[in-house]
């Protein structure tokens, strides 16, 4: 296995982890960077053909295949970590988890001394009845590979003897190595049919990678010349996005008789409907992570938006492939094995049609995670997929945080067939059951996501064709590929406004009655009924006549609240300096106001002559609107506060002024008005610097806790603010194209998230400057699968999560934390915390 190069990337849990951390004191680990695994055997016995094995004789890894890690099992896995802070390689018994102590002459915890900042692990990998003897460590500090003996860091109670109780010796002869130009960053096996393999490792620095051979005997070839291979430069044409796609996904929505039936035509298939933007960060090729998949060597580029490839040949060496265009520089991917690309229709059983990706994390943001088409004969072999509905990016995956690190699990895993798992395993069917494909992905808040791929019972979800009864768990199953996995079983519907909906009004607060009603009935402003637009449901009331609607796809809702303020302020969309401006030319009896820095179009702001200016259509939601209003908040300074014609500036008894000026234009960091007599009064009342907020005018400002105010404005070539309908295009039949912040009265009210319609008193509109206010709350949404690697019984550690790595063997993943020094065993059926080694 490999490690990556920076020593970063943090994570958190939103689950509960089960049982209590096993600790070994005094503290063991110094910031672990990679780890592999090894198969022992635990107890004396034979091997498959019946021949007699000792004690603490090591095993191909196959032989561990399915190891439970009971006490009595005759078998056990260790796992080889490196000790970045230190230069070293500690060893692990997993079925004790237990860190070993190779030396127990020397007070506490003593380690194989390897090299300086060891970067990658990898154990030999032997065929049949041969036995791996060695292990192999990769050094950016020495600029090495070396190859070490397993017995050299093994305590003699782990190490094999013969029949007079000896200790075998220990095989110095194997510790053997190469120089490299520079420090490799990551180190790779490829096993070879009937030969030992070849070592592959990243040289980031010169964009190039190293091939380090091995001889007969297991070691590294210290006489063989290193092959070094120098990565392309050139980025071809990225192929075309496969627009729409049909995700593999289980849907069941619970009918009034408690069975299920699938919500058809209420959920929104990924669309990818732009070319993909090509961004680089350098010139020169940076290769920092490796992957061998299937004869094929992969290279992840943090410089260049690629991942390059190479057909490994049967001597080790390296032909170059035509490179995966990600768009992107990447720091981390992984590869699934190939998948079943669909459900079958009769929900029943899996599609005979195939699947792979690769899933990468974006070097240039955040840590956002792209998925690629990465199955040979597909017609979009090598395309970044659409993956998302909603808000965000459509070609990546929606996370709760951060992406620093991804590894994929297989639970279970035995290739793609079109048979399902029987329903009746133990533990049955469940959100923390993983049984299949999986992507387990780091993330900087703490956690580490699940993001389903293939759950192999998916058809046992919800009951096989959805005929769940009203004792199981799962009457409404929402399971998607590339969506971060559902971490609660649900019987109610995954949406739901909590506490009802409160209304302000008249001087008063109340709640809406379920016919959408305040306290002053028709005489004040009400909820009308709304038909949901397409892929929304009704959330209010719980019975009869619908007047808030929400949307239905559990991974694009938001469990957030929304205020809706008649001509409430949209938010950003102020400055605190200020003025008028007579030196700019605006156009006849009209003046500007200089907001420098003020990001008006980003915030959304629109004049009255913006709104026609931006080409709208009958469908538009900004159609016939007036635009918004500039309101000064700030007092006049001394020199005019006590001026009688300044006093509509003061605040009165309810903290309002008499300054609302309506915008006729706006820019990023300015807005024009009338030049009125009002207009000069604020030019006289402040001769220097004011501040002032925008408002909407006539409507509702509609704004969202996490969404915030959406709209579809951005500057032109001139730097007006105007609706984008040429890149934003409203799509009636998908509510998520309609980013809009502004309600109109007696018009249906459309965003990504909500819908509603209301009325002001006896029907009509509300007056300007009238005080009118709703707030509601979306708070049921099912929380999304997480483990928490800093929770320590009642309280955190601060994490650097340096690896994810998976055992295929115990059915296991495993997180080096590189903070708390932590080595951390996550079981998968269900998922919780099986130990923690510090």
């Amino acid at each position: 296995m490999s490690a990556r190069p920076a020593l970063v990337a943090s994570l958190l849990l939103a689950l509960a982890c089960g049982r209590d951390p096993i600790r070994v004191q005094p503290p063991t680990f110094e910031r672990p960077g990679s780890v592999d695994f090894l198969c022992t055997r635990a107890v004396a016995g034979t091997d498959p053909a019946g021949r007699a094995e000792r004690e603490n004789t090591l095993l191909p890894m196959e032989r561990c295949a399915g190891l439970s890690g009971a006490e009595d099992a005759p078998l056990r896995l260790l796992a080889l970590v490196t000790q970045t802070a230190r230069g070293e390689v500690a060893a692990v018994d997993l079925r004790e988890r237990r860190v070993l102590d190779a030396d127990a002459r020397v007070p506490g915890y003593t380690f194989l001394r390897v090299d300086e900042t060891p970067t990658g692990i990898v154990v030999e990998r032997t065929e049949g009845d041969e036995r791996p003897r060695v292990f192999y460590v990769a050094s950016f500090g020495g600029r090495r590979v070396d190859s070490y003996p397993i017995a050299k860091v093994l305590p003699p109670a782990y190490r094999v003897r013969d029949d007079a109780g000896n200790l075998e010796p220990i095989p110095e002869d194997l510790e053997r190595g190469v120089a490299l130009p520079d420090g490799p960053v990551g180190l790779v096996l490829a096993p070879r049919a009937g030969a030992r393999g070849t070592l592959y490792a990243p040289l980031p620095r010169l964009g190039q990678i190293a091939r380090i051979s091995i001889d007969a005997q297991g070691a590294v070839d210290a006489d063989a010349e290193v092959e070094r291979y120098d990565l392309v430069a050139d980025i071809p044409e990225p192929p075309a996005p496969p627009g729409e796609i049909e995700p593999f996904e289980k849907l069941c929505v619970a009918t009034a008789s408690g069975a299920g039936v699938p919500p058809a035509g209420t959920i929104r298939n990924p669309r990818l409907d732009v070319p993909l933007d090509v961004v680089p960060l350098g010139d020169t090729p940076q290769p920092i992570r490796l992957r061998v998949v299937d004869g094929e060597l992969l290279a992840a580029d943090a410089n260049l938006p690629l991942i390059h490839r190479f057909a490994i040949e049967a001597d080790g060496g390296l032909v170059a492939l035509e490179p995966l265009v990600t768009g992107v520089p990447v720091r981390d991917f992984d590869v699934t094995p190939i998948v079943p690309a669909q459900l079958a229709e009769d929900g029943a059983s899996f599609s005979s049609e195939a699947a792979r990706y690769i899933y990468a994390i974006d070097a240039t943001d955040d840590g956002s995670v792209l998925v690629v088409d990465y199955l040979p004969g597909s017609s979009t072999f090598g395309a970044v997929l659409p993956v998302q509905v909603g808000e965000g990016r459509p070609d990546r995956v929606r996370l709760p945080g951060p992406a620093r690190t991804l590894a994929v699990l297989t639970p279970d895993y035995a290739g793609p067939s079109t048979a399902p798992s029987a329903c009746t395993l133990e533990p049955a069917a469940a959100p923390t059951v993983l049984r299949g494909v999986f992507v387990a992905v780091g993330l900087s808040t703490g956690l580490v996501s699940i993001v389903d791929v293939h759950d192999l019972d998916a058809p046992c979800r919800g009951g096989v064709r959805c005929a769940a009864d009203e004792s199981s768990p799962d009457l409404f199953v929402y399971t998607r590929r590339h969506v971060t996995r559902l971490g609660v079983a649900l019987r109610a519907p995954p949406i739901g406004i909590t506490g009802g909906i409160s209304v302000f009004f008249d001087g008063t607060s109340s709640r809406l009655d379920d016919s959408g009603r305040t306290p002053a009935g028709d005489g004040g402003p009400r909820l009308v009924e709304v038909s949901c637009p397409p892929f929304m449901v009704p959330v209010f009331p719980a019975e009869g006549t619908s007047l808030v609607c929400a949307i239905r796809e559990p991974w694009s809702a938001r469990a957030e609240s929304w205020r809706a303020v008649h001509e409430g302020a949209i938010p950003g969309a102020v400055s605190f300096r200020a003025r008028v401006a007579r030196d700019v030319d605006v156009g006849a009896g009209r003046v500007a106001i200089e907001a420098p820095s003020a990001g008006l179009c980003r915030r959304g702001v629109l004049g009255s002559a913006d709104v026609p200016a931006s080409g709208l259509g009958d469908g538009d939601p900004e159609q016939g609107y007036v635009g918004d209003a500039l309101v000064v908040t700030s007092d006049p300074p001394t020199s005019t506060i006590d001026d009688p014609g300044c006093a509509r500036f003061l605040q009165d008894a309810s903290g309002l002024r008499d300054a609302v000026f309506p915008i006729v234009e706006a820019f990023e960091g300015r807005v024009v008005l009338e030049d009125t007599a009002a207009v000069q009064a604020l030019e006289a009342c402040y001769p220097s610097l004011f501040s002032f907020e925008v408002r909407t005018r006539g409507v509702l400002t509609v704004v969202g806790t996490q969404s915030g105010f959406l709209h579809r404005v951005a500057p032109d070539v001139d730097g007006a603010c105007r609706v984008d309908v040429a890149r934003r295009p409203v799509d009636p039949a998908d509510p998520g194209t309609s980013r809009n912040g502004r309600a109109f009265a007696g018009r249906p009210f459309i965003g990504p998230h909500l819908a509603f319609q209301f009325v002001g008193p006896a029907g009509g509109g509300i007056a300007a400057g009238t005080p009118f206010e709703l707030s509601l709350s979306f708070a049921e949404l099912p929380t999304g699968l997480s483990v928490d690697i800093g929770a320590r019984g009642n309280q955190r550690a601060s994490t650097i999560v340096e690896e994810l790595a998976y055992s295929d063997a115990r059915r296991r993943f495993y997180v080096l934390d590189a903070n708390s020094d932590g080595f951390l065993e996550y079981e998968l059926q269900p998922i919780r915390r099986s130990a923690l080694i510090e």
